[in-house]
């Protein structure tokens, strides 16, 4: 369009030009007279014939310019007498008269009408095209922008399709894998009879064939759904069926007729895996050690007395199962992983890791593996090798939601607060509801003095999970900093009754009572958190401040005595501490900081 429109204002200007050209180049030379006044003026009507004969040389330059009317016309003829200064005025020169002011008048015309075509070739050509040329560079970085988006749509539409398509697969995924749960036993039990009837092949089969016979064995869920369509030949299928329903009489009488048909150890360790899934892991115990009576050297029974072991908090048992059953199988990777885990709820995380090296020795892309040891060097403080590790998991569970709150924690602990963030926001990417990441990260901004963005991290939190104690303590250490002290105490207390005994919560709520001038207050909540944890210096110091107020010399440096022994490091925050001013001059405090 911005080009159309300076085309027609060239056009015009053009035109213009060429008018101005002819009235130059085409115009009649008049002689000029020295006229004083106009002498007179007549108006007449006449024939153009009669006209014609009486001013030839008038109409001649008319017929040139194919301006003459017909003959048969009526015209208006105007005279126009000049008188000049000295003689009379001539027919000729009243003629000439009379076509000077003729022509003057048209030419005067013509050229207006140059003037007014040549503006307007201005005007079309500005207006037309310069000024849409200005801003059209405005327009076309928004026909830019909207194209851009155009684009984002389109691809958005295309990956909302693969989406769809990918739905559509994983439905037909799932719909085959609910098919293949409606393998008969027989089947299965056929499969297990072609590897020479010994439970234990079932690790070697292929993927598909374990996924099937271990959804089987331990998927009890999916077995409620397929009670109704066991047959009655399916012994197997029925007693697990009967165990996850909790029918212990049917699963007694379906036992005794699987255990005639099935002399090995088998149907033991399958039932014990049943109960293990419904929660009994005493019974699964009690199955795995009849099972162990019958084949001593069945790792299987082994392990997976060990994980029902786990489950009942008897870890030093577990221990001892797992490593008889990887005395059987050294290469057995879940029960190095376990193993691991056990030891870490030991608090032996040294332990720990080197079950974790062995599991990773067996499959060094673990991710599992390379989490659990991770969070072991994290117990251990060791925050650069855990990050390590968790880096590690990443690479190859990139959605572990986890492994990226674990992250972000070893980066919090290494003071990486913006890192920190950037790990908590992956996690919340992946799991949105993750209440832990929400707190954590509203921990890092409150670190970080972003008050506001802590506060609604926190509260986000809070709304996932309102009984959340670390997010309400959390919370309390913002109003604090911001001297909202009636608020921090409120939320201080809120965390008290989740915890009655929480050091951190107390300790926040005796320095904000002693900050709003409530000493008795501050005093009653920091010697319940010097009872808590006496160990803690932060808190002996806190009770010394408080004491000072209440002006207690005594008890002032006892505190500070205390808070120093068990840290050094505080010498410098009480020299530098001006409520403590008053003590300069007594020979305990100096012996103190000495």
């Amino acid at each position: 369009m911005r080009k159309s429109w300076m085309t027609i204002g060239i056009i015009v200007f053009v035109i213009s030009i060429l008018i101005m050209l002819y009235l130059i180049l085409g115009m009649r030379v008049y002689t000029k007279t020295d006229v004083t006044q106009i002498d007179s003026l007549s108006v007449r009507t006449t024939d153009v014939k009669m006209l014609k004969s009486q001013f030839p040389a008038l109409f001649r330059s008319r017929e040139a310019k194919r301006l003459a009317l017909p003959d048969t016309g009526q015209v208006v003829a105007l005279e126009v007498f000049h008188k000049h200064a000295d003689t009379p005025l001539s027919d000729n020169e009243k003629l000439h008269s009379i076509d000077q002011f003729y022509y003057n008048t048209y030419d005067r015309l013509i050229n207006t009408l140059a003037i007014l075509l040549t503006t307007a070739s201005i005007f079309i050509a500005f207006f037309g095209g310069v000024i849409p040329f200005v801003r059209s560079e405005k327009a076309e970085k928004l026909l830019e922008k909207v194209t851009l988006q155009i684009g984002e749509a389109q691809r958005s539409q295309q990956n909302l399709e693969e989406l769809f398509n990918k739905s559509r697969e994983l439905e037909n995924r799932i719909r085959k894998l609910i098919d293949s749960l409606k393998l008969r036993a027989d089947d299965i039990r056929g499969k297990i009879v072609a590897k020479s009837g010994n439970i234990d092949e079932i690790l070697k089969f292929t993927p598909p064939t374990r996924q099937q016979l271990q959804t089987h064995y331990d998927d009890t869920e999916t077995l409620l759904n397929l009670g109704e369509e066991l047959e009655t030949d399916n012994i197997m299928m029925r007693c697990i069926y009967f165990i996850a329903n909790n029918m212990d009489d049917d699963y007694k009488r379906e036992f005794e007729d699987w255990n005639r048909q099935d002399h090995s150890e088998r149907p033991y360790i399958i039932s014990g895996i049943a109960f293990g899934n419904v929660g009994a892991p005493g019974r699964s115990i009690e199955c795995y050690d009849k099972a162990l009576q019958l084949s001593p050297g069945n790792y299987l029974a082994l392990y997976n007395k060990a994980l029902a072991l786990d489950g009942m908090k008897q870890y030093n048992e577990a221990l001892k199962c797992y490593n008889q059953a990887l005395q059987l199988k050294p290469d057995f990777l879940e029960a190095w992983i376990n193993k691991g885990i056990v030891y870490a709820k030991l608090n032996l995380y040294e332990d720990a890791i080197s079950s974790y090296d062995q599991a990773l020795a067996i499959l060094p892309d673990d991710a599992e593996a390379w989490f659990d040891k991770g969070n072991a060097y994290a117990k251990l403080g060791k925050c650069p090798e855990a990050l390590n590790c968790f880096e590690h998991a990443l690479k190859t569970a990139p959605d572990h939601p986890e492994a990226w709150y674990n992250k972000g924690n070893a980066h919090c602990c290494l003071g990486h607060y913006e890192e920190a963030i950037a790990c908590y926001d992956q996690a919340l990417r992946i799991r949105p509801e993750y209440a832990q990441a929400f707190c954590n990260k509203g921990y890092m901004l409150y670190r970080l003095q972003n008050f506001p963005d802590a506060l609604y991290n926190l509260d986000q939190a809070l709304k996932i999970k309102p009984d959340f104690k670390d997010a309400l303590v959390n919370k309390g250490h913002v109003y604090k900093d911001q001297t909202r002290y009636t608020d921090a105490i409120r939320c201080y207390a809120q965390a008290l009754d989740l915890a009655p005994d929480d050091h951190e919560a107390l300790l926040g709520k005796g320095v904000a009572h002693r900050e709003a001038g409530d000493l008795e207050a501050a005093l009653l909540a920091l010697d319940r958190a010097s009872e808590i944890k006496p160990e803690d210096a932060p808190t002996w110091l806190e009770l010394a401040r408080v004491y000072m107020l209440k002006q207690d010399k005594e008890k002032t440096l006892a505190a500070l005595q205390k808070a120093v022994e068990l840290d050094p490091e505080t010498k410098p925050t009480i020299s530098g501490d001006k409520l403590f001013s008053g003590l300069q001059a007594a020979p305990e405090f100096a012996a103190l900081l000495a």
